[in-house]
This record gives structure tokens, sequence and C-alpha cells, in this order.
């Protein structure tokens, strides 16, 4: 996400951290063939997020694809929060941590700062804070505690640490925050969850869901919600055990259930009352009435669309950092390329997009910078080789679509001839 000095062109895309005079691109896309590694990239990111939020080692799906058993793993993100930039990294064997550390990044014009770091040898964890933690009498017995009662093997400690009410563990807080509240992942299969809560309460949310559905030419009107009382009996028992119990401990809590029609309802609480939302849409008949659709009854990639709203609006509005696996599925190359084309043109973008994606047409340099665009290509031993078109001399006029279809930047599949499958004699 670095940018090149030598490109003065989107200059928009770059966001300046003052603090530490230090530049970042807001936008990265990630061609390359089937196989060749960009969905693991986003899967690892999110393994490393899960892990970090769930405080369990687990990258079983990794180790049995790709690594034996008696193979450490290192997974690490350098990542700003705020204006504060930060590298945590973890090192685990099968089930367990081997190391774990998190520091302050200096961003290579100065040393690292060490927030805390922790080494696990067998049952035995040690741990290393900044020399004013370690100088203090208290911060020696709180020490102590942490590495015999609350530290495990198995766990992580970056949750543990940030719950712990501590001077000097503000970092430790703000970096476990960024994982769980400003990194999100969006899988091909990924829903957003309270998308009709959103839209019924939140009329900004409201607004620009709508204006952009319809500069998208979907054929949707308007996006509306229709709110009931819900009977009791006529839920599964457990559900509703359940949602009360949710709602007791967060009155703000919705729960999202798939309807019959294939469109989602959402359960809220008003007081001891149970509501459902359940988003629907408007289209304009032969006549000009306006005519009531289910979700269910919208396209693919209309409702994948849909599944993007928040997303727009949070790269907008917040700092929020979203990766997104396969960002064109489903979607007609012209509606996702419109999309990608408004986030371009936006100076005010706070958020940063990073997308994988096979869709040639979105090689436009009017809308990505070169070092933008990268490109995944699998090396023989089945390691994948990441690098950016800006590594290749191209005039900014140049059609690099056309270049990448035709091999030149690498990042597609070799095809066999149809004739060594002999079809022509079948």
């Amino acid at each position: 996400m670095l940018p090149n000095r030598r490109y003065q062109t989107l200059l928009q895309h770059m966001h300046h951290h003052a603090d530490s005079d230090f530049d970042v691109l807001k936008i990265a896309s990630l061609y390359g063939a089937n196989g060749a590694g960009k969905s693991n990239m986003i899967k690892s990111i999110k393994a490393l997020r899960e892990m970090v939020i769930s405080e369990d080692v687990n990258l079983h799906t990794f180790r049995h694809k790709f690594l034996s058993d008696d193979t450490s793993q290192v997974l690490a993100l350098e990542f700003f929060s705020g204006d504060t930039p930060y590298v945590y990294a973890v090192e685990t064997l099968k089930d367990y941590v081997v190391e774990e550390t998190l520091y302050i990044s200096g961003l290579g014009k100065k040393p690292d700062q060490l927030v805390f770091s922790r080494k696990v040898n067998g049952d035995k964890t040690c741990f290393q804070f900044s020399d004013e933690f370690e100088s203090d009498p208290e911060g020696k017995v709180l020490k102590s505690v942490i590495e015999q009662n609350l530290s495990k093997p198995n766990k992580l400690s970056l949750k543990m640490l940030s719950e712990l009410k501590r001077k000097g563990f503000e970092p430790i807080k703000e970096c476990y925050s960024w994982f769980k509240d400003k990194l999100v992942v969006l899988s091909p299969n990924s829903k957003p969850v309270g998308l009709a809560m959103d839209i019924d309460r939140n009329e900004d949310f409201n607004t620009f869901a709508n204006n952009l559905l319809c500069t998208l030419s979907t054929g949707i009107d308007e996006l509306f919600t229709l709110s009931k009382p819900v009977k009791e009996e006529s839920l599964p028992s457990s559900l509703v055990e359940q949602m009360k119990k949710d709602f007791r401990s967060s009155p703000d809590v919705c729960i999202s259930v798939k309807g019959k029609a294939g469109n989602d309802i959402v359960y809220t609480c008003d007081g001891e009352n149970i509501y459902s939302l359940e988003l629907k849409s408007k289209h304009s008949g032969d006549h000009g009435e306006k005519v009531d659709f289910d979700l269910g009854e919208e396209s693919d990639g209309t409702l994948r669309l849909l599944d993007f709203l928040p997303m727009c609006n949070a790269l907008l509005s917040t700092d929020q950092v979203y990766l997104v696996d396969e960002i064109e599925r489903s979607i007609h190359p012209l509606l996702i390329k419109e999309m990608l084309r408004k986030l371009s043109v936006k100076s005010n973008i706070n958020g940063q997009l990073i997308f994988t994606t096979h869709e040639s047409n979105l090689l436009d340099q009017k809308i990505f910078r070169k070092d933008e665009i990268w490109f995944a290509e699998k090396r023989k031993d089945g390691s994948t080789d990441l690098y950016s078109l800006s590594d290749f001399k191209e005039h900014h006029s140049i059609d690099i679509s056309k270049g990448y279809l035709t091999g030149r930047y690498g990042g597609i599949p070799f095809t066999g001839n149809l004739r060594d499958l002999n079809w022509e004699d079948k």
C-alpha cells in the first residue's frame, strides 16, 4: 500500500499521516490465475483477525493444504490505527503460540518501540514489556500474574492484555480495537448483518444507499423496511430464548434470519416486545405505479451490490479497512467498474479498500494508479509472488487490460492445447 513517488496521478488516492509524515494508498486490486494465492492472502488476514478476537490458535485450513505439522507459521501485519503505526506478529506451531509481538512501528525511519513480546517454550511463557513497565514494582507483580495465571500456550494474549486496566497498555487496547472494529474481511458469500436495521434507523445511510442504487441502474427505485410485531409462539422456543438473552445484554442487538422468500429478516426488541424488520424494494410498473418486491426476487447481482452498501458508506465516513475476495462476483462488469469509479474520484475517502478480482475491465488507469494494480503468480515451489504494475515501464495512456489478457504482466492461467486432449477425435 506504499505509493510510488514518481506517479502524480490520482493524488486523492493517497492518505497522509501527518504525525509520522507517511503516505499510504487507499485502494489496491490484485489479479491472478485461479490457484495463484490471491484468496489465501485474504484468508490469512481473516484467520489472524479471528484468532485475535477469539484468542484461539486455529490454522488448520492452511496447515493441511500447504504445511507439514512440524513447520511453524508466521502471520504479521503493519498498520495504522489513527495516526499510530503498529506491527503485530504471531508465530504458531500446531495449535500453540511460539511467539507474539506488538511494536509501535518506526516505519523504517527510526527503531520500532516495543509494546510487548511473548515467547512460549512448552508450558513456560515469558513476557517482556517496555522499560518503564519492567522497572515499576507493580508492573513486575502484574507481569508475574500474566505469565503464570492469565496466559495460555494455545491462546493469543492481545485481547487478554487489552482488558487489563494498566497505564501504558493503551497501545494494546488500540491495536485490539483495530482488529475487532476497523478490519473487515468479505468473502464471496459474506452478507452484511443488520442491513434492514441500518436502512430503517439511519436516515443518512438510507439516503446514501438509495442514491447509489439509483445511479447504478439496478431497477430499484427505493429500499424500505416493513416492521411487524412478532408473536413468540410463531417462532421456535430456542430462538425466542436466545433473542431475549441477547436483547437483555444489548438492547441494540439484532438477529438476522433467512426468510421463506429468500430475504433476510431482522429481529429486534422494543422493550418486552419482539419486532421483525424486513427489507424490501420498490420497482416502477408499466404505468409508473410502484410495486413492492421481496429481496429474494432480486437478481444475484443486485443482491451482491446490496452487500456492498455498508462497505461503500464506511469507506467514505470511517477509517475502516476492507478486504474483499472476488469483488466482481455476480455483478456486471460495467456496474462494478462504475461503483469503483465513484469511489476512485472521491477525495474524501477515509477508509481503505483491498480486493481480488479477475475482471480485466477494471484495469483502467483513469480509475487506478499503476502502483494500485497488483498481480499474483505462483512459483514452482507453490509459493506466491506478488508484484505491481509499477514494476513495468508503461505509459499512462496504454491499454493495460489488453496487455494483461495477452500475458504481458503474468498473473493469467496457462492453458494446454486442446489437441493434446484428442477432443477432435471424439
